[in-house]
């Protein structure tokens, strides 16, 4: 199995069934466990298969090479326990015909990864790898229902509804939480299982329960949608007028391949307009690529502004600075932000508070301060893993601290579904008034 490395590097905070996706545009990955391996007769050649994949994984691998601890990959010794235990399911397990080796090759070489105990880190089979990397592209077209959603230990929860997609046809609402995908419940699902229930072709049903809360009452919810085609661009904006001041709000999903042009057609749309100031909301955003990060950033800050920086395991350490787009420059901007702002997303809101004075409103952030790229296989599996680490402008880590907003709000539940009030999004414009007038 060839090893190939990308050499572009990317991080994205939606993993391991926690941040927010979105249904009919894209999910992380699938749990299930497809095999890329033909059926394995012998012992011997399924140890020669095992050290061939696991001393792919080990990036860098050289056979003469000596590893931490003393580990000999090359040694049988390493395999003997996992040789003894396929010896006695091959020789004495009962249910011989429910023995799936390929199967049980991809769990092999998955649990070898997650042993690491990073969460970023994952050996991804071609299904799985395909739907991340489509994810990575941002707006394209999909087949679901078009809701944005995250894992609650309850169930899914809808973070967002897009406006005439399915989801949003259907009378579904943000907050409702799915408790059951066509019957199944989703309380213990990963959020890439019950993401994968829920996707589906074109004109076929998916029934959904809701649990609804409403003034303290809870109310259930049984609902027939029909999967559409659904485009979520990346990018989405428009101008909101407050107290006489015109504000561009631009909402950024992702920073995928195509978000810089799509942030430029946000951008020509207010062109006609005396922009007073920039609303930014990442709530949601799990990140994306370093580089595109970078890009829209540049858009904010001043040619040479440092917008990051980053320290690694075998790459020189680097500072990434604003390539000074201007466009977005002086005018005042406010940060939306919650606890699903990660990665990619935490890089833009630290820049810009630390570059230009932009405030943060919201929640605290995930707290993502790793870097991840991907190393593809012949067989069209990957493996992603960390290979470094970001710091603010001023050289801090937001790793598992997060940004604390400089104005701390809930967004009410409650509100937002009766009338369609955003209150994080209101105190947002209320201090960009402020901003604005001083």
């Amino acid at each position: 199995m060839k090893r190939t490395k990308k050499i572009y590097i990317f991080m994205l905070g939606i993993i391991f069934g926690f941040g927010a996706t979105f249904l009919g545009f894209y999910y992380v990955y699938s749990n299930n466990l497809n095999g890329e391996t033909s059926m394995l007769i012998g012992t011997n050649d399924m140890i020669k298969d095992i050290k061939t994949r696991l001393s792919q994984i080990n990036i860098g691998y050289d056979k003469d090479k000596s590893y931490k601890n003393n580990v000999d990959i090359n040694s049988n010794e390493n395999y003997e326990r996992f040789k003894e235990i396929w010896d006695i399911l091959d020789d004495k397990y009962y249910y011989q015909e429910d023995l799936d080796y390929d199967k049980m090759m991809e769990s092999a070489i998955k649990s070898f990864v997650e042993a690491t105990g990073d969460p970023y880190s994952v050996y991804l089979p071609e299904d799985q790898n395909k739907s991340f990397q489509e994810g990575l592209e941002g707006s394209q077209d999909f087949e679901g229902i078009g809701a944005v959603v995250s894992k609650r230990q309850d169930g899914v929860l809808i973070e967002e509804v897009i406006q005439g997609a399915p989801a949003f046809n259907s009378g579904m609402k943000p907050m409702d939480i799915i408790l059951e995908i066509n019957g199944e419940p989703t309380k213990d699902l990963s959020l890439s299982e019950a993401v994968e229930n829920i996707r589906g072709p074109k004109g076929t049903e998916v029934n959904l329960r809701i649990l609804r809360t409403i003034d303290g009452d809870r109310e259930f919810i049984d609902l027939e949608v029909i999967r559409d085609e659904v485009n979520v661009p990346s990018v989405r904006g428009d101008i909101k007028t407050e107290n006489g001041y015109d504000v561009g709000y631009i909402k950024i999903s992702i920073f995928g391949e195509d978000t810089e042009k799509a942030l430029k057609e946000v951008i020509k749309n207010f062109e006609n307009s005396n922009i007073d100031g920039i609303v930014v909301d990442l709530r949601g955003n799990g990140g994306g690529f370093l580089p595109m990060a970078v890009s829209i950033a540049s858009y904010f800050l001043p040619e040479g502004e440092t917008v990051v920086k980053t320290k690694y395991k075998d790459l020189p350490s680097e500072d990434y600075t604003s390539y000074g787009y201007m466009d977005l420059q002086n005018l005042p901007v406010v940060v939306l932000v919650d606890e699903l702002s990660a990665s990619a997303s935490e890089i833009i809101a630290a820049a810009l508070r630390e570059g230009i004075g932009a405030k943060l409103v919201g929640n605290k952030t995930f707290g993502k301060g790793s870097i991840q790229t991907l190393n593809d296989f012949d067989d069209n599996s990957s493996l992603k893993y960390t290979i470094g680490a970001w710091y603010t402008p001023s050289g801090k880590t937001v790793d598992k601290e997060g940004l604390e907003p400089d104005y701390e709000i809930d967004l009410d539940v409650e509100l937002y579904q009766e009338e369609n009030t955003d209150t994080q999004l209101q105190k947002a414009l209320d201090v960009l008034k402020e901003m604005i007038g001083n």
